[in-house]
């Protein structure tokens, strides 16, 4: 399952393209892995939702997926095309873990995969000290809500709440030695067709920051021809009255 918000319409980009130089290859098919290798005999992560955001202002998340009990090793792909020709330039993943080593039976954990800096400066740090607007026990509500399974109308709180989330408290509520912010979203840097691009993060459990593992975010793209800026716009325009009708089913 996967949500998204989308940026210009799409006649706005026809007028764009119009008047925009020709480029003989354009990045197209993104695929977005991610390698997760867990330290010890930890329990599974589970209840994975993956933020995404994009060089031109739009958010996405996908879910579900697990991190299996004591992982070695466990590969994620991102099963959604992503050939609308804007790359995802930062990622943060929130999932849920349950009886860590001297936890009460029962007890549950908001984990983050996450920038490595922002996770040094959130080690042994406890959560309301971190994220002060944002109870971990709400948080937790929010994400078991969120992957449900349930329709659209009754997650929808909990969507809510996780995006608020992703994009306040988590990008702001970590703080460096001189006061500045530290976004846990990890980067993915530049993507270039014919190119695999890696970027690091840590795996860590809350309240109090622990290092659960670490891991390496990977895009690959391929590039294919683009028509002519002409060709396009008389493309979009042929097609703008279904556009709305496809904008509405990716959202």
């Amino acid at each position: 399952m996967k949500i998204k918000t989308l940026a210009a319409p799409l006649l706005a980009l026809a007028a764009v393209l119009a008047q925009a130089p020709v480029h003989a290859d354009q990045l197209r098919d993104i695929t977005l892995s991610y390698d997760i290798r867990l330290n010890g005999q930890y329990p599974a992560i589970t209840s994975l939702v993956f933020f995404n955001s994009y060089a031109d202002g739009g958010t996405a998340a996908w879910w579900s997926d697990t991190i299996p009990a004591g992982a070695l090793q466990h590969f994620v792909t991102d099963p959604f095309d992503d050939s609308h020709l804007v790359p995802p330039v930062d990622d943060l993943i929130i999932g849920l873990v349950q009886d860590l080593p001297n936890d009460a039976p029962g007890q549950k954990h908001i984990v983050m995969l996450m920038d490595p800096l922002a996770a040094q400066l959130s080690n042994h740090i406890a959560w309301g000290t971190l994220f002060r607007h944002t109870l971990e026990d709400q948080l937790i509500s929010s994400l078991e809500l969120m992957t449900s399974g349930q329709s659209f109308e009754v997650i929808q709180p909990g969507i809510d709440a996780m995006f608020a989330f992703a994009y306040g408290d988590a990008a702001t509520g970590i703080l460096g030695p001189t006061g500045t912010p530290r976004n846990a979203s990890f980067q993915l840097g530049a993507v270039q067709a014919g190119h695999i691009t890696t970027s690091a993060f840590t795996v860590m459990a809350f309240s109090d920051g622990q290092v659960l593992g670490q891991g390496v975010a990977s895009l690959d793209a391929t590039a294919v021809a683009v028509p002519e800026p002409g060709v396009w716009l008389l493309m979009l325009v042929g097609l703008t009255g279904l556009g709305g009708r496809g904008l509405h089913r990716r959202r």
